[in-house]
């Protein structure tokens, strides 16, 4: 249909206007002659964009998106002129706002120009305005085009389930090499290479809030990043300088209300009672130990799930902040602004807590300040890096905490690894023992380690190798994938 016989039959254009057109040959990519109309006579622009928008499904700017922002005043000027303008909207989508003046012939070059274009319809007082509003400081059409592409690489890594994104420098100047981690083991997917650009990284770092001009010291940032369908998702990203260039970081972790427990993580019926029993407490040190990388925050905040928050003030100090629970307080220390473990750890028993986490032990401030707040009334659950359970007795004595005091406050020790399950993902192969007033007493004889646990009824430790045994005879697990742990010898399949 004519455009004009439709705004005529919509009654939107005088009737003595119509005719003195209908002789022209009218369509949408051809409005010259409308807009001799428009122009001299401006109080019909509204009514007509509005039987465009719906005749045509076009959305009215800027009401149908939150957010706008022009393009650099150059490039705009170069490309465009007043009836139409080129704009950045959300998660970095172009926009294209026409008004009813507008040269609609010139869609299919810039539709090529910028794939996935959208277009909106807008009067030309609120395009003016949009402009003014967009000078200054808005990005340029190569950041909305990097922008898509670590859109595209983003949900490459959530289709495939990863951690983790590593984006490193190649061989050559300006290449970008890219590679995710899918259930513990790092791949090479082919439809990276054509998401990646050098161009990436600085991107991402703005995003993170990091100094970009920083290249030859490592650097720690946050950003936040939506998928097609609006949910959220936390990154942590960290920067490394390499002989090649600088090497990124990012680990993946769900945002929103996180109801992490201990039965999705693949922990048994039994150990989960124990686990729940030392929650109850109200007060001691529950330690997670492992290497990095072997789920033990997951692990500590879905114990932490385990807690009425709404009864109990709780407070986590983080570095940083992975997951972001409600009802909890969660501090994410900053060591460049003086605010280290021990600090955040000292403030926060100023705050009347129930419960604390801390993020990792690292030093001996930090262990004496966790220790004497178990002691004095308070749940403490952290994360400590050693490889099992008995050596990490021995790692907190070095780090100066008495025997004595380890066996007054200590509760209970996790140590765990991560494995690739035998149907996707990844489950914890787990060594945990419980501290009851025997082993306590062991604790301040002062034994050696190797006579600590030396059998006892009541005495509740689950070795690593007896949790391996357990998920071979339930087939959760390969043989192959646990073998670099521990041997675990033939009979174990049975």
């Amino acid at each position: 249909m004519q455009l004009l016989k439709w705004l005529r039959q919509e009654g939107v254009l005088p009737r003595d206007l119509v005719y003195q057109l209908e002789d022209a040959e009218e369509s949408l990519a051809d409005f010259s002659r409308l807009q001799r109309v428009l122009k001299e006579h401006p109080t019909l622009e509204d009514v007509v964009l509005e039987r465009l928008a719906r005749r045509y499904q076009l959305p009215l700017l800027p009401r149908e998106v939150d957010q706008l922002w022009s393009i650099s005043r150059s490039e705009q000027e170069a490309l465009f002129h007043e009836s139409l303008l080129l704009l950045v909207g959300n998660e970095g989508i172009p926009w294209l706002a026409l008004t009813a003046l507008a040269d609609w012939r010139r869609l299919p070059r810039l539709q090529f120009q910028y794939p996935g274009l959208r277009l909106g319809l807008v009067n030309r007082v609120r395009l003016a305005q949009l402009y003014r509003e967009g000078r200054g400081d808005a990005p340029t059409m190569e950041e909305v085009e990097v922008s898509q592409q670590w859109q595209e690489l983003f949900n490459v890594a959530l289709r495939y389930g990863a951690s983790d994104i590593h984006l490193e420098p190649g061989q050559q100047p300006d290449q970008l090499l890219g590679r995710l981690r899918i259930d513990g083991e790092l791949q090479t997917l082919p439809e990276l290479s054509s998401l990646l650009s050098s161009q990436l990284l600085p991107h991402l770092k703005l995003q993170a809030g990091l100094d970009i001009a920083v290249r030859r010291r490592p650097q720690d940032g946050y950003l936040q990043q939506r998928t097609p369908d609006g949910q959220l998702y936390d990154l942590r990203l960290s920067s490394l300088p390499t002989e090649q260039g600088e090497k990124l970081v990012l680990r993946l972790l769900e945002s929103g209300d996180l109801r992490l427990n201990l039965a999705q993580l693949g922990f048994y019926e039994d150990d989960r009672a124990v686990l729940k029993t030392v929650m109850r407490r109200q007060y001691g040190m529950l330690l997670v130990v492992g290497p990095t990388g072997s789920g033990k925050t997951t692990t500590l905040y879905a114990l932490l799930n385990q807690l009425d928050a709404q009864r109990k003030n709780v407070i986590t100090i983080e570095d940083p902040v992975e997951y972001h629970l409600p009802r909890l307080t969660q501090v994410s220390v900053q060591p460049a602004q003086g605010l280290g473990f021990a600090e955040a750890l000292r403030a926060t028993l100023r705050q009347d807590p129930d419960v604390i986490l801390v993020g990792e032990i690292r030093d001996e401030e930090t262990a004496q300040i966790a220790f004497k707040a178990a002691l004095t009334g308070h749940l403490v659950l952290a994360t400590l890096h050693t490889n099992n359970t008995l050596s990490c007795l021995q790692r907190l004595e070095n780090l100066g905490v008495e025997r004595a005091l380890i066996a007054d406050t200590l509760l209970l020790v996790l140590s765990q690894r991560l494995v690739r399950s035998a149907v996707g993902g990844r489950l914890p192969v787990y060594e945990l023992l419980r501290l009851d007033e025997t082993l306590q007493d062991r604790l301040r004889r002062q034994l050696a380690t190797d006579e600590l646990l030396a059998p006892y009824p009541g005495l509740y430790f689950r070795s690593i190798a007896q949790t391996a045994e357990r998920m071979l005879h339930d087939h959760l697990v390969r043989k192959e994938e646990l073998e670099p742990i521990l041997p675990i010898d033939s009979e174990s399949q049975q």
